[in-house]
């Protein structure tokens, strides 16, 4: 099958989606988007913290305080992780849905541009020559039973391709493609995680690194060549997690790690 035979049977089966299953509102349930205009103005947009000691920080960078050798040097959190945000982000730990990652991906750049001066030192991180996207990484399950309730959603059925591999995606990775893809940058796996971890919500900070330690590896001992990179997560939560991952990209070689993610808790 030729190229464009592809791109006419691709064209072809999005608007079909868009007839039988059409993007709903996850706010007023109305068709047409996932979030729809008179539903933005619900999205609660963050203030920019340190993502070392998550008090507040001037456009977002790391407080010299709290910097050393391997910190992370900056963190964009776009929204709070309430309301529709917090209903989207769950909705996508279970459904991998692609036109909803690159809704919310676009409206989170659309924030940035137009408040350029509130993000300006990662928008000049951005205008690097070698910037490479990456992403916080998961470990594999097994793949669950489909559930007659998921089956039955709109979400479901723009999403899968095979309707038993409902656990071997990660959410990050999916961000970080479509991210790398707006804005045409490479995107490159560059840590790869160790071992299962509990939740971070609700540990002591002595315990939150005990919790980390080691959870985390280089794909090799020498990333130099990878000098700038903006490390993906769907949720800032302690923090703790993405600031293990920077410190590893960090020793592995690279020079510089923004933090970014949709949403914060804190």
């Amino acid at each position: 099958m030729n190229l464009l035979k592809k791109i006419k049977l691709k064209k072809i089966k999005i608007a079909l989606l868009n007839i039988l299953y059409p993007p709903i509102c996850f706010g007023c349930k109305a068709p047409g988007k996932y979030i729809c205009k008179k539903c933005e103005i619900f999205l609660l947009e963050n203030d920019l913290v340190c993502p070392v000691c998550n008090k507040l920080s001037f456009q977002g960078k790391t407080h010299k305080k709290c910097s050393n050798k391997y910190s992370i040097d900056g963190l964009i959190s776009i929204w709070q992780y309430k309301g529709i945000i917090a209903k989207i982000v769950k909705v996508l730990k279970n459904n991998k849905n692609k036109d909803l990652i690159k809704e919310i991906v676009e409206k989170s750049l659309e924030v940035i541009i137009k408040d350029k001066n509130r993000f300006l030192p990662f928008l000049n991180f951005l205008n690097h020559n070698n910037i490479t996207i990456t992403f916080i990484p998961k470990l594999k399950k097994k793949n669950k039973k489909l559930n007659k309730d998921i089956l039955s959603t709109l979400l479901f059925f723009r999403s899968y391709k095979n309707i038993n591999n409902l656990c071997n995606f990660n959410q990050a990775s999916l961000f970080a493609q479509v991210f790398a893809s707006f804005l045409d940058y490479r995107i490159k796996k560059l840590i790869f995680k160790n071992k299962k971890t509990k939740p971070q919500v609700g540990l002591k900070r002595k315990e939150r690194l005990k919790n980390l330690k080691g959870v985390f590896s280089p794909i090799t001992k020498d990333l130099t060549k990878f000098e700038n990179v903006v490390l993906i997560d769907d949720v800032f939560t302690t923090g703790a997690t993405i600031r293990e991952a920077a410190k590893v990209l960090k020793k592995a070689g690279v020079k510089k790690v923004w933090g970014f993610t949709i949403a914060r808790t804190c």
